[in-house]
């Protein structure tokens, strides 16, 4: 009996021993898969989510079209919910030369287009937060000299945007086409729109005579009125800016104090603006040469675009510095000569800049002004002289303001031939003491 069971005992043992090795096998093999299968997912997610917000932390700006490379190691970035964009140093001047090319390029248009989520939540003045942040960069560009013209906006919603840190990089999207739309040309017809929120027309235009910064006086009543409206909407609306862009063709010549004839133009327009109750800070001159301008009897209509904009950001260190800059550059005064008897200003266009730089000062500075000084060689006598002296200073000072510049804003005297630069024993001396000094003072 012993023998038999034996055997038995030892089968049992050998099952049981067995099936508990299975069981733990079994066991162990389920719950290493499912840890693995768990860290497996852990790391599928990592890899689905950290590249997309790291390529989009890292993606480096590039913006090209035929002849323009404007790239950056950085990029922009847009708050989660928000339109202002943040544009580090790099980017910035990516932007800069972006604009330089659009003003070379008067043919190319861009159209930006600003980039949101269904998530996103937005209340502003725009349709959706994509134009809203398309806008903002618009606003950059032309602030960096672009014509607001060439420039389009545009949106798009995303269903697959990052929000790293809630910031969004690569907001916006840069497209390029042919030539603008017509509009750019001059028309017989007043028409200033800022898109659905305001419009004026007027059955007739201001008009241009050739190779003329002026605009023909009286301003037709029907483009009066219609300046009247849109000064009214400047001042109920201080958010949005103005940008008038002067027209002029090649071979235009140029007798403004300005660098160019548009540039001009556009001036003696925001002038206008100004005098009947817009701020000077709301208006944006630019200029704008075309190949092809309709002149009748060298008499253009028109001549001038006008496009809107948000006001651009302060950005306090940006204006202390260009305030500096100007300081530096206006310090010098321009010496402007005239032949005797005779009140003609022959400029250069170094003189030009200077003037041009002049004016941006004493806007950007309300206790600054504009003198300018007339001086005579010492012909004839000193009560003459100082005469003839305060005639080409107060001439100086209608010149400028026929320019555009604010009369308040210019002062006048004169020193007749008591402050001579050069010996009035020869003509040549004589020459240079005929002269009208402008500078700025405080």
């Amino acid at each position: 009996m012993r023998n038999i069971w034996l055997p038995i005992l030892l089968l049992i043992a050998l099952i049981v021993v067995g099936t508990w090795l299975w069981i733990t096998q079994c066991c162990g093999v389920v719950g290493a898969s499912t840890a693995g299968a768990a860290s497996a997912a852990t790391t599928a997610a990592v890899t689905a989510t950290t590249p997309a917000a790291t390529a989009s932390k890292i993606n480096p700006l590039l913006i090209r079209d035929k002849t323009l490379i404007a790239s950056s190691d950085d990029n922009f970035t847009f708050p989660q919910d928000g339109f202002r964009p943040n544009i580090p140093g790099a980017t910035e001047n990516a932007f800069s030369k972006l604009a330089t090319y659009l003003k070379d390029n008067p043919s190319r248009l861009l159209t930006v287009t600003g980039l949101y989520a269904a998530s996103e939540k937005y209340q502003g003045q725009f349709p959706t937060l994509g134009i809203a942040r398309a806008d903002a960069i618009k606003n950059k560009l032309v602030a960096l000299g672009a014509d607001g013209n060439q420039i389009k906006l545009a949106d798009k919603l995303e269903g697959n945007l990052n929000f790293p840190d809630k910031l969004l990089y690569d907001g916006v999207t840069f497209g390029f086409a042919g030539k603008p739309a017509p509009a750019a040309a001059p028309s017989a017809r007043l028409a200033i729109a800022d898109a659905n929120k305001f419009k004026t027309n007027a059955p007739d235009n201001l008009s241009f005579k050739k190779s003329s910064f002026e605009f023909e006086k009286p301003i037709p009543a029907p483009v009066n009125k219609s300046y009247g409206e849109l000064v009214t909407y400047l001042k109920n609306n201080p958010e949005r800016q103005l940008t008038v862009t002067g027209l002029y063709h090649t071979d235009e010549k140029n007798s403004s104090i300005y660098p160019t004839l548009g540039l001009a133009r556009a001036n003696n327009v925001k002038s206008q603006l100004v005098r009947m109750g817009a701020k000077t800070t709301q208006i944006l001159a630019k200029d704008r040469k075309l190949g092809t301008l309709n002149f009748v009897n060298d008499m253009m209509k028109g001549g001038i675009n006008y496009s809107f904009n948000a006001m651009p950001v302060v950005d306090k260190g940006a204006d202390d510095k260009r305030l500096k800059d100007l300081e530096k550059l206006v310090v010098k005064p321009i010496i402007l000569n005239f032949e005797t008897n005779a009140s003609n200003l022959n400029l250069t266009t170094a003189q030009q800049n200077k003037f041009a730089q002049m004016i941006e000062y004493i806007e950007k500075v309300p206790t600054a002004k504009i003198q300018t000084t007339g001086h005579t060689d010492d012909v004839g006598d000193a009560a003459n002289n100082k005469r003839l002296g305060q005639g080409r200073a107060d001439f100086a000072k209608n010149y400028l303001v026929r320019n555009g510049v604010n009369g308040k804003k210019i002062r006048t005297n004169s020193e007749g031939e008591v402050k001579p630069i050069a010996s009035n024993k020869t003509e040549d001396g004589r020459a240079k003491n005929r002269r009208v000094e402008v500078r700025v003072v405080k």
